[in-house]
């Protein structure tokens, strides 16, 4: 298995879901950040590369993107042991509750064996999170989909770890 691979059965697994709820369909995408660019010398990758950049394509973007908001109660430690609440955002709440937190949405990066956040990875989570996304690395399809399940609130994602 590689991280592709577990990103691969990560959408395999939402897209047998499509007709429960529609809103994965549309919601959830990857984010194709030319990551597979480059990988060999050949004239045609650096014209892919060159063309993906000069696209827009940014290194540290991650790889999925939902596209679907939601409003998280809880108490502050709650929120923070979901991995998805900063503790910088913990810092403007000094009585521990929160009341409502909307997130517009939550990326996810997939990471395999012991790969960790580069440094661009690590830039766009502090960004991403500064904005209010809720954000999460995932070494596997299944805690991908299981942390997808968390935010959305959609048990019919959730899958036994294996």
């Amino acid at each position: 298995m590689s991280e592709r691979d577990e990103q691969k059965r990560f959408f395999q697994h939402l897209k047998c879901r499509w007709e429960e709820d529609p809103r994965l369909k549309y919601g959830v995408f990857a984010i194709p950040n030319g990551q597979w660019y480059g990988r060999t010398k050949s004239k045609k990758s650096a014209q892919l590369a060159a063309m993906a950049k000069a696209e827009g394509m940014l290194p540290g973007v991650w790889d999925v993107f939902c596209a679907i908001p939601m409003d998280k109660e809880g108490t502050l430690e709650e929120l923070i042991a979901t991995g998805y609440f900063s503790d910088k955002e913990a810092q403007q709440y000094a009585d521990g509750w929160v009341e409502t937190i909307h997130y517009p949405g939550m990326w996810i990066e997939f990471k395999f064996g012991k790969n960790k956040l580069t440094a661009n990875q690590q830039a766009f989570r502090e960004f991403i999170v500064s904005q209010g996304y809720a954000a999460a690395a995932a070494y596997s399809w299944r805690e991908a989909a299981n942390t997808l399940a968390d935010y959305l609130e959609l048990d019919l994602l959730r899958v036994k770890q294996e």
